[in-house]
């Protein structure tokens, strides 16, 4: 009777598992204006986009750079600082990308300003320092710049900062799309942009 029974639920659960998954992941479709709009921003429809921002990679030099290689978009990196800052890093450390060493979220945002992000990558790009989200948001505003904003670190904090930016700026809505892997807080983002 038990194994008949395991055997039901197990059953149930593979016939149910897709439906509850739908149920989950299904949110309200993104307007396609809000598409529209994002890709009228494009050369002809076409719209290079730096990965990582170019190179060194999420900083302020390499969405110049990119900008003037022909990009028409950047994708960044959103981590968050021991004291809270957000800065653009795709690791959750800064040893790859730096002169220093440990995790982002154990350092402040004074400790990772003083790294050199830009060393590692040659001589030409020493100096370069790690941006928080706001000054990469002003450099691609100033460089007429679309934004993949793609959320690596702490959901909750991103959440917020994006509602403040966004509460801020509302002319960035057409301007940046956000990219993670919680489709949960991108149906936030879209119902907080509506």
């Amino acid at each position: 009777m038990v194994s008949q029974y395991v055997l039901l639920t197990t059953a149930g659960g593979v016939i149910a598992a897709p439906f509850i998954l739908l149920r989950v992941f299904s949110h309200p479709k993104f307007p396609n204006e809000k598409v529209k709009t994002f890709l009228q921003r494009t050369h002809n429809g076409v719209c290079p986009i730096a990965h990582r921002g170019g190179k060194p990679e999420n900083t302020l030099g390499a969405f110049r750079r990119s900008k003037e290689e022909g990009a028409c978009a950047v994708e960044m990196d959103l981590k968050f600082t021991r004291d809270g800052h957000p800065v653009l890093l795709h690791d959750p450390t800064v040893d790859r990308t730096s002169n220093g060493r440990g995790a982002v979220s154990e350092l402040t945002l004074e400790e990772v300003r003083k790294l050199d992000f830009g060393i590692k990558q040659g001589a030409e790009f020493a100096g370069e320092r790690i941006p928080t989200l706001r000054e990469a948001v002003d450099l691609c505003e100033e460089l007429d710049l679309l934004m993949f904003l793609d959320i690596k670190g702490d959901s909750q904090k991103s959440l917020r900062e994006l509602k403040r930016l966004y509460g801020e700026r509302p002319r960035l809505h057409d301007r940046v799309a956000v990219v993670c892997f919680w489709p949960w807080l991108l149906y936030k983002v879209y119902r907080h942009s509506q």
